[in-house]
């Protein structure tokens, strides 16, 4: 057992020291919108918070603005289901990313790209929300596309946590 120990412990600092395969340093701040019930976890890289005058849901924004992330809610009043959703986002966005829409009942995914001025930066959006008869609720997340791999769990995380009441 003593041997076992030895060996788990050791195991665990070599993946702490490499950096193991779910590393994320990022710290996040948890969201409650007071009007709808809904809730999210958003990373912490965020400067500028906007509440929406109708209490809806919030704007973030990085000091440098490379970053920012929209979080909205509201009632289902169409009774739309996650596949509608995701049809009503190709009416409104251009330059889908390649094989990441994804939807069902209760949810939706989808990216896109989009310039970013004169820098000539590419930004990517990713947009997520789900919903269920009576809510529905997302956020829209832009970043460089070069930080694709820094994302991907940022992603993730904000997906799993976004819940409904």
């Amino acid at each position: 057992m003593k041997k076992f120990l030895l060996s788990l412990c050791a195991l665990l600092a070599v993946s702490f020291l490499t950096g193991g395969a779910a590393a994320n340093t990022e710290q996040y701040k948890p969201y409650l919108n007071a009007r709808f019930g809904y809730s999210a976890e958003y990373p912490g890289i965020f400067d500028t918070q906007h509440e929406s005058d109708n209490g809806d849901g919030i704007w973030l924004e990085s000091a440098d603005g490379e970053y920012t992330l929209t979080i909205w809610g509201g009632h289902n009043v169409s009774g739309e289901d996650g596949d509608a959703l995701l049809l009503e986002c190709y009416d409104r966005v251009a330059y889908i990313v390649e094989d990441s829409e994804r939807s069902g009942a209760g949810f939706y995914s989808i990216a896109y790209e989009g310039g970013g001025g004169i820098d000539g930066a590419v930004y990517i959006f990713h947009e997520y929300g789900i919903v269920n008869e009576d809510m529905k609720a997302g956020f829209i997340l832009k970043y460089p596309q070069e930080e694709e791999e820094r994302f991907t769990p940022i992603k993730e995380r904000m997906e799993a946590t976004l819940t409904l009441p």
